[in-house]
This record gives structure tokens, C-alpha cells and sequence, in this order.
């Protein structure tokens, strides 16, 4: 997976540099990460919920012409995912979960444009590819603050039977991810352009699956919806 990611990039990379037509870009913005993980299960007692976790995103973009309306539009962003998390046990406090991954991500879309006014939207879809850098579990109880901890989450793909340090409580996640980026937004003449995407990734990132039970539940996959705003340098 991790040669099939430097594949991508360098594909990218000498694509970008064959053709001349070729538009740069920034962008940056918020993600709204809503990871699927095995907490989305009925407890009774509980009531559990599974909120939006706020990050940031912002890297670069290129977009490559093939014709008037359709182009390639790569990007490479530095982006927040994770999770919010709790249970609400009846009479009792509020404990939550907040989860928060930070990744390379790598859209590869082929977009389509449709010219509106003076500017033009555009919306298309392709593979994302990530790759995992770091990432922190919050855990806080208001009704016992000695509970909360901060533990480290490692990208490491360790499963739970190979952790032999009895004092390790990381968590730990699969590195590499793909999924698919659906991605729509306007463009004004002068290169400022807003977009809204929407990733679904298909990995399990649980290392713990591959030897799980049939009774044991336990997955996560990395979902969001991230709102950005850009511009393309080179605009007319």
C-alpha cells in the first residue's frame, strides 16, 4: 500500500510537469469528520451518540485540463478526521470520546465544469488515498474527572494479541486508507473558489478486525464532510 501511495504521487507529479496548461492552487478550511466506528450499537441504559468531530484541512491543488469542461484536479492536503463519541447513562454523567487523526490525504478527482455567470461551478469525484501521521483519544467524565486521560494513537497496525507491554495503553490504527472523495464548489473569475467534499472511506482501520470474532464488532472507518475556501493562482 505504501508503494501504491508514492505510485500516485509521482504519477501526479510528472503529469503536472508534461503539461503546460497546468493551474495551481492553496486552499484551506474545516472538516467535519464522523468516523464509523463499533460504538454504533444499542445499550440499554445508555443513550450513545455519535457527533461530528471539527478539524482543519489545507494543502494544494492542480488542476489539468482535458478540454473546456473536464479537468484532473489533484490535491494534497494535511486534514484532521476522527470522532466524537458518548454515552449517556441514565441519572448519571456524560462520558465522552474525542478522537482526532491527523493525515495526508491525496484526492485524485476528475471534475466536471459547468460555466454559472461570470464563474463557473464544478463537481466530480475519485479515489482518495491517506496516510496516517498521528493522533490523540480524549476521554473526559464529568461525573468522575479522575478518569480523564489523553492517550497517544499510533499508526503502527499493531492488533491488541501482539501488544505485550502491560503498561501500553495507546490506541492503535491501521496506517494507509482509501476511499472515495466527492467534491462540488464554484469558481469566480478571479481564482477565489469555495467547495464542499465529502470522503467515504472503505478501510477498516482496526487492525483487530482481521482476527475478530464473529461476535466481536469492532471496526472504524474514517467518514467526513470538510467546507474550504481557495484560490487559483494564474486566473483570468
Amino acid at each position: 500500500m505504501k508503494k501504491l501511495f508514492l505510485i500516485f504521487a509521482i504519477a501526479t507529479i510528472a503529469t503536472l510537469g508534461a503539461n503546460a496548461q497546468v493551474s495551481f492552487g492553496i486552499q484551506a478550511g474545516a472538516n467535519f469528520a464522523m468516523g464509523k466506528s463499533s460504538t454504533d450499537i444499542t445499550i440499554p441504559g445508555y443513550a450513545l451518540t455519535n457527533d461530528p468531530k471539527v478539524g482543519v484541512f489545507g494543502g494544494f491543488l492542480a488542476e489539468i485540463p482535458f478540454g473546456e469542461k473536464i479537468a484532473f484536479r489533484p490535491e494534497f492536503n494535511f486534514i484532521q478526521k476522527g470522532s466524537k463519541t458518548g454515552a449517556t447513562i441514565i441519572g448519571f454523567g456524560s462520558p465522552e470520546s474525542k478522537i482526532t487523526l491527523n493525515y495526508i490525504e491525496l484526492p485524485l478527482n476528475v471534475v466536471y465544469k459547468l460555466p454559472v455567470g461570470s464563474g463557473n461551478f464544478f463537481f466530480g469525484l475519485g479515489p482518495a488515498l491517506a496516510f496516517g501521521l498521528s493522533g490523540k483519544d480524549k476521554y473526559t467524565d464529568p461525573s468522575s474527572p479522575s478518569d480523564n486521560k489523553t492517550y497517544d494513537i499510533k499508526f503502527d497496525g499493531k492488533k491488541s494479541d501482539d501488544i505485550t507491554d502491560p503498561n501500553d495503553n495507546d490506541g492503535h490504527l491501521k496506517r494507509f486508507d482509501v476511499g472515495l472523495n466527492i467534491i462540488a464548489g464554484y469558481k469566480l473569475p478571479m481564482g477565489v473558489f469555495f467547495r464542499v467534499a465529502y470522503t467515504h472511506g472503505f478501510m477498516d482501520v482496526d487492525p483487530n478486525k482481521d482476527n475478530a470474532s464473529p461476535d466481536d464488532r469492532s471496526s472504524y472507518k474514517n467518514r467526513g464532510v470538510s467546507l474550504g475556501i481557495g484560490y487559483m493562482f494564474g486566473s483570468k
